[in-house]
């Protein structure tokens, strides 16, 4: 039996005191959320008719992977009081679309007028060697989306490239 691992270990600079208190909120109600199972009536700020209304909610509503009950998060983070970033990284294994759709729904909300981009790459190994067992990729967030580009996606790349500079 093999395990596959998932790692990943990124920073996202902060501009102010506003956008780390955006991630202190948000990032402490998805935790919140994963520790304990609320009826959305136990939660009238945030949900009303069954729809997400608070900023936090809908994060929670639309971040891959944080439906049904269990554990759902993908990654940790800290936000530390001596820095300006946030560190998203995983220690075993982790979802590295999860932190890319933080950071969209992150760069949605504080920065809408710039054209800021976030990348997070990830490695996939296995503690055996296996064929299946080691690639990766990176995601890209901005304001407008996610998009991915994985070890599998290279070989279509490679493909259709038309020059290079090792032939």
């Amino acid at each position: 039996m093999s395990n596959y691992y998932t790692h990943f270990s990124v920073f996202v600079e902060l501009k102010n005191q506003q956008e780390k208190d955006w991630f202190k909120v948000h990032l402490n109600f998805m935790t919140l959320l994963e520790e304990k199972f609320f009826e959305e009536s136990e939660m009238p700020e945030h949900y009303k008719d069954g729809q997400p209304i608070s900023s936090e909610a809908r994060l929670w509503e639309h971040v891959p992977g944080t439906e049904g009950d269990g554990e759902v998060w993908g990654f940790q983070y800290r936000i530390r009081d001596d820095r300006d970033d946030v560190w998203f990284y995983c220690e075993e294994s982790g979802a590295p679309w999860q932190v890319a759709a933080v950071i969209h729904q992150f760069l949605k909300d504080m920065r809408p007028d710039t054209n800021d981009v976030f990348y997070v790459s990830w490695s996939d190994t296995c503690d055996k060697l296996k064929p299946d067992g080691f690639g990766g990729g990176t995601m890209s967030a901005s304001k407008i989306g996610v998009g991915v580009c994985n070890h599998t996606d290279q070989e279509e790349y490679a493909l259709a490239a038309e020059a290079s500079p090792w032939k």
